[in-house]
């Protein structure tokens, strides 16, 4: 009795550590899966710092997938089997990164100083080190509160002025996709993506407002780990801050003079919701409160629902051509979380 006790009990063990297992291996194909759509071999160490899992948990996951045949491994990169070449394009791309990296700082610098601007945190492909040939760099901007369409303006004004032309040609060095109020922190979408996005988001000026930002939205553990950033990694320095405080004095005195900063900050709304009903990006102010408001602007298409989509149809081999890869970043463009 005590024996065929012993052997159900042991049974049972082992069926838990076998669903555990295929558990933890169709996560981890997951993020292989979704990192491939972008032809992104990922490394070891970057699922480990992505997902909740003891590092042998996560090696046994790869050594399943790569038993049977679900993933590859070269020099440490996993990916979807036959992408091999998808190595050479993340080496090209990181190393551009890297060479990028003081143009990425001085495109910070720069956006540091226009008023009322009290963080920068970089996004997108960038964020997790790859850059290509004509990939934008993208910041979420935080800004002092009821002040965020009147910076958002001004750093429209400063993207047409840096081009001369005012085609925004060479303004792809200054890409705002989201910006947020310092006393509205938390990131309203709550999915896979934007968890990822938030994970992989890099300091560039201000620290202190990068850690407020990521305390804010502590809701991504639901999917991933929190990353961890260090004050080591490269931020904008050498400021003239004195020269931000005069425009903002500048700017506030004009304002109490002519107007009152939330009826300002309520006609740029307006207005800019005039343009995107012309534009037809928008089919009623509900729709674009969505996306815009008071305390929050994203600049996005649907791109977001396509996003997770990629995260919950991973299984399927649509999206393995260089084709199709192209289309996808063609589509992130004008993307924001």
């Amino acid at each position: 009795m005590a024996t065929s006790t012993n052997k159900l009990i042991k049974t049972e063990t082992i069926q838990k550590i076998k669903n555990k297992l295929s558990s933890i291996s169709e996560r981890v194909l997951q993020l292989i899966s979704y990192f491939d759509s972008f032809d992104y071999p990922i490394k070891f160490n970057e699922l480990q710092s992505l997902l909740d899992f003891e590092k042998n948990e996560i090696l046994n996951a790869l050594i399943s997938l790569k038993n049977g045949n679900k993933i590859s491994n070269i020099d440490g990169y996993y990916f979807i089997p036959g992408k091999e070449w998808t190595i050479r394009k993340r080496v090209k791309s990181n190393r551009n990164f890297r060479n990028s990296l003081p143009k990425i700082l001085r495109s910070g610098w720069l956006l540091s100083h226009i008023p009322f601007v009290r963080g920068l945190i970089l996004t997108g492909s960038s964020s997790k080190e790859i850059l290509e040939k004509n990939d934008d760099f993208d910041f979420l901007v935080i800004v002092e509160p009821n002040h965020l369409w009147l910076c958002r303006t001004l750093i429209i004004a400063f993207r047409k002025l840096i081009t001369f032309n005012f085609k925004l040609k060479n303004s792809k060095h200054f890409d705002c996709n989201y910006f947020l109020s310092e006393n509205a922190l938390r990131i309203i979408d709550k999915n896979e993506f934007t968890a990822i996005e938030i994970f992989f988001a890099k300091p560039v000026f201000n620290y202190d407002t990068y850690q407020m930002f990521i305390k804010k939205n502590l809701w991504i553990t639901q999917y991933f780990r929190l990353p961890k950033r260090s004050k080591s990694i490269p931020l904008v320095k050498h400021r003239f801050q004195l020269f931000q405080t005069l425009l903002e004095t500048l700017i506030k005195t004009s304002i109490k003079i002519f107007y009152r900063t939330k009826s300002i900050e309520k006609n740029l709304l307006s207005r800019y919701y005039s343009e995107s009903l012309k534009r037809k990006n928008v089919r009623s102010f509900e729709e674009y409160k969505t996306k815009k408001s008071l305390t929050q602007i994203k600049n996005s298409n649907n791109t977001q629902s396509y996003m997770i989509s990629l995260f919950h149809d991973y299984k399927s081999s649509g999206s393995r051509t260089k084709q199709r890869t192209k289309q996808i970043r063609k589509m992130l463009t004008s993307c924001a979380y």
